[in-house]
């Protein structure tokens, strides 16, 4: 893990707010690990339904540089570490998703006004999750110099992602 990532996650963790989460989110993106949208976790999955549980995790535990801000990353750490009987990392790993996700959630109310800033298109879909919705589509809208997908939910309800950020990143690595 980049040592500049850990320094502000230590810093968000000591005083959670908007602004702390903000600045980790920039030090993630601005990491030479960082890809919005590289490796996905099927695999992963895969191994679990597989039942090999070891090799999911440490799978995981690969991929954790690029997929440190995602919540539901550190949920599956958590059920992988709850298989194989290590229940304080198990507890370690809810908490971080948790954290990670009141950050994302600190940081717009999903308005087009005030829209969340996430790290990569999963985080959005763990977004909606919270919220309690089912996802029916999305659109990637351009305004200006800024990017947003709008995520339209099975009830209607339509919920706001800055992903500015993202593109921006994808555009330097090509």
């Amino acid at each position: 893990m980049d040592a500049q990532v850990l320094q502000a996650f230590d810093v968000y963790m000591l005083a959670p707010s908007a602004k702390t989460f903000d600045l980790l989110r920039q030090t993630f993106i601005n990491s030479p690990a960082y890809d919005p949208y590289g490796s996905d976790l099927e695999e992963i999955y895969s191994l679990v339904d597989a039942g090999k549980f070891v090799s999911a995790l440490n799978n995981l535990m690969a991929l954790m540089p690029n997929w440190f801000l995602n919540p539901r990353a550190h949920i599956l750490a958590s059920v992988l570490h709850h298989k194989l009987g290590d229940e304080p990392a198990a507890r370690m790993e809810a908490e971080l998703s948790k954290l990670i996700l009141e950050g994302i959630l600190s940081t717009g109310d999903g308005s087009r006004e005030q829209p969340f800033q996430v790290t990569r298109t999963d985080d959005e879909y763990d977004v909606i999750e919270f919220f309690g919705k089912k996802f029916g589509s999305q659109a990637l809208i351009k305004e200006a110099d800024r990017s947003f997908d709008n995520l339209t939910c099975e009830d209607g309800t339509t919920v706001w992602f800055n992903v500015t950020d993202l593109l921006a990143s994808l555009e330097k690595k090509i």
